[in-house]
């Protein structure tokens, strides 16, 4: 069994006070991959408004990843990365 320091879920990061971000950008532009790809009869704005609805618990959306992580440069500490 995992300890709370071991486990590396979102959950375990979120309860450890880890924050993470979802780009709605990013996310705009997944759902017209998946029109693209799949040819779903939704609109994009439809399938982002689906995503966000079933994001992890408190994932903060920003509007533009780039510009929360200047944000956070100019704030000080931070890590980024994707998952």
């Amino acid at each position: 069994m995992k300890t709370l320091s071991q486990d590396a879920s979102i959950q375990a990061l979120q309860t450890r006070k880890v924050q993470f971000l979802c780009c709605h950008t990013t996310t705009e532009e997944q759902a017209r991959a998946m029109i693209k790809q799949y040819g779903p009869a939704s609109q994009p704005e439809q399938i982002v408004k689906d995503l966000l609805a079933h994001t992890v618990l408190d994932i903060l959306v920003v509007a533009a990843i780039v510009a929360a992580i200047a944000l956070l440069q100019s704030e000080g500490h931070y890590s980024y990365f994707t998952i």
